[in-house]
């Protein structure tokens, strides 16, 4: 594994990524837009142009990337809507550098503002995940107690054995 930063260098690394989220979102939906993608298209370009980057960079440095991270604070998301700016100014032939750099700016604002007040940011955006009704999320600061919830007894698990490993015997027998 590789020896972690101090403070300074990785709160300077996380601000570069944002920025690199952002710029990245932004090119990746403009170049669907000119190819005539359209906006939902334009969205998912955009949005695996910006976390392509990221995803790469944890990968070579042996580390968890930052869009699978348990703790995580809004990666996704930002790279979306910035995507959905240019998606939409192109739709209604407003495109240029204006819009485009009001979508980056939209991106990189959101995700520092996720890292800097996650737990307030994850509130506003998702109500839902306060009130303990949807189980584990990834980017919620804290994980549910799993004792809230109750399990259907239709699909306890009766054997230790799981039904896909019981058909694939079935399907193939051993020869014994």
């Amino acid at each position: 594994p590789v020896p972690r930063p101090d403070a300074a260098l990785e709160r300077l690394v996380v601000g570069l990524d944002a920025v690199g989220l952002g710029l990245f979102a932004i090119v990746g939906s403009t170049k669907a837009a000119e190819a005539g993608i359209g906006i939902v298209g334009g969205m998912v370009v955009g949005t695996v142009s910006a976390i392509g980057g990221g995803l790469l960079r944890d990968v070579l440095a042996d580390d968890v990337p930052q869009v699978f991270r348990a703790g995580s604070r809004l990666y996704v998301i930002p790279a979306l809507l910035g995507s959905l700016i240019v998606g939409l100014a192109w739709e209604f032939d407003l495109e240029g550098p204006v819009t485009e750099a009001g979508g980056a700016i939209t991106v990189i604002a959101l995700r520092l503002l996720a890292l800097a007040r996650a737990a307030l940011l994850t509130a506003a955006l998702c109500p839902l995940l306060q009130t303990g009704k949807v189980g584990y999320i990834p980017w919620h600061s804290t994980p549910v107690d799993p004792r809230q919830f109750t399990v259907d007894p239709r699909y306890e698990k009766k054997t230790s054995e799981s039904p896909m490993n019981s058909t694939f015997r079935e399907l193939f027998p051993s020869p014994a």
